[in-house]
């Protein structure tokens, strides 16, 4: 049997919105909220030009447009705009 064709998905947090707690996710995730917390994300994390983190984040890679004040574990590639 053929597998499966590969998805592509995106996790989106909305500008307005807010997260206290902890986040995991096996697909990019883009922030234009703000996270109040820890972020696991096994690929891209962007953080928008309004987005905020407040926590630690571990992931492949990380795009950062707008505001982090914690930890950043990037297996891979940072660009920080």
């Amino acid at each position: 049997t053929p597998s499966a064709p590969a998805t592509y998905a995106l996790n989106s947090l909305v500008a307005g919105t807010v997260v206290e707690g902890n986040i995991h996710s096996d697909n990019d995730i883009r922030i234009d909220g703000m996270i109040k917390g820890n972020l696991n994300c096994k690929a891209k994390v962007i953080i928008g030009p309004k987005g905020q983190i407040n926590g630690e984040i571990v992931c492949q890679n990380a795009v950062i447009e707008g505001r982090f004040d914690g930890k950043l574990k990037v297996a891979e590639l940072i660009i920080k705009l």
